[in-house]
């Protein structure tokens, strides 16, 4: 039985189509995994799924009685809350269904003299009975102590409020509330973001016993082959949504026979195409060449040309009408598979040493030590991954070694001629109101780039004109620099042409992270500095991004709880955990 479904629906932002003609409806036990482009319209389809934006077009239907839990990808606080009144807004529903309940209790003893009555109270008492055990109130208070020690957040004092909870904890917060609604389908936005591995482990059990419908969006690949039957992918050209059976692995390998049968049939179409053109241009030259025969025959030439012309003429109208038909079915080019793996530009560091930590700690502004006495040296090329529990300080002391904060005690010494490349795990911009192509633009460093800079303020120093010409050199230096910019940020595939001036501030979280990688390549970093480097990034991107650092010839150090870009990983793998790094 259809619990939900979205029938022809389209959404448009003012001319930029989102969704267009989507259709599909989720039952009970479909766990469907819901993938596309970044910016191809997930989060936007679980928004108009859960009741929170409308459509442009088309409709969406929710069988009555059917209970909805709904987790966005940023954690939506509610103003000056505690931890336990959240927890309490979250399931008020089931709380007043058990007082009415208990009230017809009550009732009920004092209707034994009428029985019509009685009856009735019976009947409504029953249909309540039966909604409140399925969305498990009879354990209600175990399933919030499970939830919250299966999210690691039981320890926190629930009488402290939630705007001082971490950005993590928040979030990890939020996945809590929605789950001990026990609802009959769960929309989750990027629910793995924040969770270590031992609260993913928690998470996909506790998916797997869960009796409803599922639509899920989320950059983990093992996750999603452990929680979903079933895939709905959004395609980025069309805005159209299709179904595939299976898990991710399974949705792969049908993705790339997709592929591989739509590149043949595009070959063979060309090549179709161009033998017609072929038939069509040859048959055209025998006419032409058709000249009389020496001995004046002209009646004998005359009835043999129009012969030949009339059988090449139906050829050539025979190979047009099929050339036409061709052409107005035409199979679509497959677009070209993204690629920057060899696009990093990196400057060679003439140091051995990357970065070295010596008895580093951080102390927080309570007096609560993070972590003490870190120390390690990275080589040049050398790489360091990050695993540890929530809280255990990784971000931050990220933030140490990239030099964004300075540590409590201890030192971080970065040899001159280090350039670090830093991806911060939030989505905070220094200016939200730039676009893309000026965000893009403060991080080039194109030699050519730098060359016409250079040349221009001697070109204007030099000037005999002074202020109108040194005014036209920079004119053309930065249309040069603009234009050498577009040209390289269009080569990487992140972003089409009409994305560029969208401003920080309107970039979907996939967006943010893929500009990120944008400026991170052609920074000419020597030390990368990655803080959950795959979170919110498109499968497509995700590949890309990880076979691109195969290939980086520097230094890295990286925080991941993503398991397939941990077994991928190549390099050490230390563990922050109790205030001690140490190596696994």
């Amino acid at each position: 039985m259809s619990i939900l479904s979205i029938k022809q629906g389209s959404k448009s932002f003012g001319e930029r189509i989102v969704l267009e003609s989507v259709s599909f409806s989720l039952a009970y036990g479909d766990r469907v995994g819901l993938v596309g482009a970044n910016g191809s319209g997930k989060s936007t389809l679980l928004k108009i799924l859960a009741g929170e934006m409308e459509l442009s077009l088309g409709t969406v239907l929710l069988a009555p009685s059917i209970t909805l839990g709904y987790l966005p990808q940023a954690f939506e606080q509610k103003a000056n809350l505690t931890i336990k009144a959240l927890l309490e807004d979250a399931t008020k529903e089931i709380q007043e269904m058990h007082v009415t309940i208990n009230r017809q209790t009550d009732l009920m003893t004092k209707l034994s003299d009428d029985p019509h009555a009685l009856e009735r109270v019976l009947s409504e008492y029953g249909d309540l009975q039966a909604r409140f055990e399925h969305r498990g109130g009879y354990d209600l208070s175990h399933r919030v102590d499970a939830v919250l020690q299966g999210l690691r957040l039981a320890s926190i004092d629930r009488e402290r409020p939630v705007s001082s909870l971490s950005g993590g904890e928040q979030v990890r917060l939020g996945l809590a509330a929605v789950l001990i609604q026990s609802p009959d389908l769960l929309l989750l936005d990027e629910p793995t973001n924040h969770l270590d591995r031992e609260a993913l482990e928690w998470l996909e059990q506790y998916l797997a016993a869960f009796s409803g419908a599922l639509m899920v969006v989320s950059h983990d690949r093992l996750f999603l082959n452990l929680t979903v039957n079933q895939i709905i992918e959004i395609d980025e050209y069309s805005h159209r949504a299709k179904r595939y059976s299976g898990n991710y692995d399974m949705y792969q390998r049908q993705k790339a026979l997709e592929r591989a049968q739509w590149e043949e049939r595009y070959a063979t179409q060309q090549a179709q195409i161009q033998e017609l053109k072929q038939r069509i241009q040859t048959a055209h030259q025998h006419v032409g060449h058709n000249r009389p025969p020496k001995d004046n025959n002209k009646m004998a030439y005359k009835g043999h040309r129009a012969k030949v012309e009339r059988t090449v003429g139906r050829n050539i109208q025979s190979a047009e009408v099929e050339l036409v038909r061709i052409q107005a079915n035409a199979v679509p080019r497959p677009p070209k598979p993204l690629c920057f793996d060899a696009n990093f530009e990196w400057v060679a560091s003439h140091h051995a040493v990357a970065v070295t930590c010596s008895e580093v700690s951080y102390v927080l502004p309570n007096g609560r030590h993070l972590f003490e006495e870190v120390r390690f040296t990275l080589g040049r090329s050398e790489r360091m991954l990050i695993v540890g529990p929530n809280g255990a300080g990784k971000t931050t002391l990220l933030n140490v070694v990239a030099g964004v904060r300075p540590p409590s005690t201890g030192m971080v010494l970065r040899p001159a001629g280090t350039r670090i490349g830093y991806v911060p795990q939030d989505l905070i911009w220094p200016d939200p109101v730039r676009t893309v192509l000026e965000e893009f633009r403060s991080e080039h460093v194109a030699k050519g780039q730098r060359r016409s800079v250079e040349q221009s303020r001697h070109q204007s120093a030099s000037s005999a004109n002074g202020d109108e010409e040194s005014t036209q050199e920079r004119s053309r230096v930065y249309e040069e620099c603009r234009e050498a910019a577009i040209a390289q940020l269009l080569s990487y595939e992140l972003f089409r042409y009409e994305e560029f001036d969208l401003p920080c501030a309107a970039l979907s979280p996939g967006q943010h992270r893929k500009l990120r990688i944008a400026k991170l390549l052609v920074s000419g970093a020597n030390l990368l500095v990655l803080d959950e480097p795959t979170n919110h990034l498109s499968f497509a991107v995700l590949e890309e991004f990880e076979r691109a650092l195969t290939v980086f010839q520097g230094a890295i150090v990286a925080v991941s709880h993503d398991r397939r870009f941990i077994e991928r990983f190549q390099g050490e793998v230390w563990t922050l955990n109790s205030g001690r790094l140490t190596q696994t």
